[in-house]
């Protein structure tokens, strides 16, 4: 663990299965992921998804593709305490954080649009094709690009949706837009809209812990407790309760990577005063007396 710092002031989304899933497009079949399995999980006469531990991969079996069928669409979901990679058809790699889930086409065909769907957080290393964006739609906002890398979390549970751009050029705008009020991403920005407010702002910042969690890192700066126990929760599946006010608005630095969920808490500890109870994958932190 490296160095933690504290600075002085002052129903969720979830999804339950424990191993994550590909649901198919008519909802009646659905592939449990063993993380830890290798091998082919569904295979067609025009594509094949196959799995490697927690990397699935969509290949095109038919070797002209121009004609634009109807689109068949598949769901990852990953559930708290998992990540997944995921490689489209067209080369797209996207990683999917705990908590996620993202539609998409099982086939992007050599003309048409490339458009996915995602619920949480996911970082997009998007294959460059000048002639057709790719476009990420979350709950309120649509993300546009034609080759760039971006991370978005948009859970349901968090008072912002956030769009980081690592590198290229990205247009953020409402659903379903004309452009109006898009806002066009430089690398190391943030875009994002505020439920409460109803606003979509930007900012320079330092990306690293916006997307840290990529590697598997947990990255604080600054940052209330309030919103690291969202993370923590999705990161180790469990459930945490502040039963203090004062306790979710102190604010922390802190590098973790290997940690138990413990050994954070008693981090923590260290520099704030405070009491905790784990029972089974339920928290409790109350303000020590």
């Amino acid at each position: 663990m490296l160095g933690i710092y504290a600075y002085e002031q002052r129903s969720p989304e979830v999804i339950l299965e424990k191993e994550a899933t590909i649901t198919f497009e008519d909802g009646s079949k659905k592939e449990t992921l063993n993380d830890k399995a290798t091998g082919i999980v569904s295979t067609t006469n025009a594509y094949v998804v196959e799995q490697e531990g927690t990397k699935i991969t969509y290949k095109k079996v038919a070797s002209n593709q121009k004609k634009v069928n109807r689109l068949v669409f598949n769901t990852l979901d990953v559930p708290y305490g998992k990540k997944f990679q995921l490689l489209l058809s067209d080369g797209t790699e996207v990683y999917l954080n705990s908590g996620s889930s993202i539609t998409y086409p099982v086939i992007f065909y050599d003309e048409g649009p490339r458009n996915v769907v995602l619920r949480g957080e996911a970082y997009f290393t998007v294959a460059s094709d000048s002639l057709r964006p790719f476009t990420v739609s979350t709950q309120l906002l649509d993300a546009k690009v034609l080759g760039t890398e971006f991370n978005i979390s948009s859970y349901r549970d968090d008072e912002h949706i956030q769009v980081v751009l690592i590198e290229g050029s990205l247009s953020v705008g409402r659903n379903n837009s004309i452009g109006s009020g898009d806002v066009i991403l430089k690398p190391n920005q943030l875009a994002s809209y505020s439920y409460s407010d109803d606003e979509l702002s930007t900012a320079n910042i330092d990306v690293s812990s916006y997307i840290a969690w990529k590697n598997g890192i947990l990255l604080f700066k600054n940052e209330d407790f309030y919103h690291i126990a969202k993370k923590l929760e999705r990161h180790y599946d469990v459930k945490i309760e502040i039963k203090d006010m004062q306790v979710s608005k102190e604010r922390y630095t802190g590098r973790f990577k290997t940690e138990t969920i413990e050994e954070i808490l008693q981090a923590f500890q260290r520099i704030k005063s405070f009491d905790y109870n784990i029972e089974n994958n339920n928290i409790k932190i109350n303000l020590k007396n």
